[in-house]
C-alpha cells in the first residue's frame, strides 16, 4: 500500500499505481483537477481535530485506470479564502481504520469513513522528505554543487556514503544508549563528530586507542560503544 503526498500525485504516477494493483492513498497533483471535483462535493463535513478544515466526498470522482473514491479536504486560510486537495483511493473502509490505527464502528456513517480516510492519510510517515533535508542540513549538500554533471554524480555517491556511515554509526551509538536513537544526520555531524579527542593507530594503520575528551557531555555516553569493538577493527 503506497501513501503519497501531492508530489507524487501526478495521473501517471496514479496510473501506474492502480494499473500493478497496489493498495493507494494519494493526493492529488493537478490543482485544476482539484478546483473541479470539489464542486461535487454536495456536504462539507467539520473535522473535530483540526479547526478550520472540512472534508466531503466528491461524488463525481476523476475516472482514473481503476475504480477509485475520492475525498476533497478544504482548510480555511489566514487570509480567509479555502485551500482545496483531493485525495485518491482504493481502499476498504477495514484498512483506513486500520492505517488510522482506529476501531471500525458498527454501523460505520459516511462522515466517520471520511475522516478515516483523512486520519489515515495524516499518518503517513514523511521518511524520505525528513530524510533528505536531514541530508541537506547536516551533510550541507546544497552549498558542493558541481558544475560537471559527472563531478556532481560521484557528490552525490560520495554523500550517500557519508549518509550510510552516519546512520551505521548512530545505530551502534543507540544499542548502549537509547539517547542516539532519535538523533539525525545534523545532531550526528553537529554535536556527535565534534567530541575532541585523540586516534592512536599501530604501524600497520590499525586502530589501538581512541581517547575522547572528558568535558565533551557525550563523551561518557560514546564510550561504552568504543570499548565493546576490537582493537582490530578498521574505524
Amino acid at each position: 500500500m503506497l501513501r503519497v503526498d501531492a508530489g507524487g500525485g501526478s495521473e501517471t504516477n496514479i496510473n501506474w499505481i492502480l494499473n500493478r494493483d497496489y493498495g493507494l492513498l494519494i493526493k492529488i497533483h493537478n490543482w485544476q483537477r482539484v478546483m473541479k471535483l470539489i464542486t461535487s462535493v454536495t456536504h462539507w463535513y467539520t473535522d473535530p481535530h483540526v479547526p478550520g478544515r472540512q472534508v466531503g466526498w466528491v461524488e463525481v470522482p476523476y475516472a482514473y485506470a481503476q475504480v477509485t473514491r475520492q475525498v476533497a479536504l478544504r482548510k480555511l486560510k489566514p487570509n480567509g479564502k479555502w485551500l482545496h486537495q483531493v485525495l485518491v483511493f482504493n481502499l476498504t473502509k477495514e484498512v483506513l481504520f486500520d492505517l488510522a490505527g482506529q476501531p471500525m464502528p458498527q454501523p460505520c456513517t459516511q462522515s466517520e469513513e471520511l475522516f478515516a480516510a483523512l486520519a489515515a492519510y495524516d499518518q503517513r510517515g514523511g521518511g524520505a522528505e525528513t530524510q533528505n533535508k536531514g541530508d541537506k542540513q547536516g551533510l550541507r549538500l546544497a552549498h558542493r554543487n558541481k558544475h560537471s554533471f559527472v563531478a556532481q554524480e560521484i557528490l552525490v555517491l560520495l554523500a550517500q556514503l557519508a549518509h550510510n556511515l552516519l546512520i551505521w554509526t548512530r545505530n551502534d551509538l543507540a544499542r548502549a544508549d537509547d539517547t542516539f536513537a532519535h538523533y539525525g544526520i545534523q545532531r550526528m555531524v553537529r554535536d556527535v563528530l565534534q567530541i575532541p579527542g585523540c586516534v592512536q593507530l599501530d604501524t600497520t594503520g590499525q586502530v589501538v586507542r581512541i581517547t575522547l575528551h572528558p568535558s565533551h557531555p557525550l563523551a561518557a555516553k560514546v564510550q561504552p560503544t568504543l570499548l565493546e569493538r576490537p582493537a582490530t577493527d578498521e574505524m
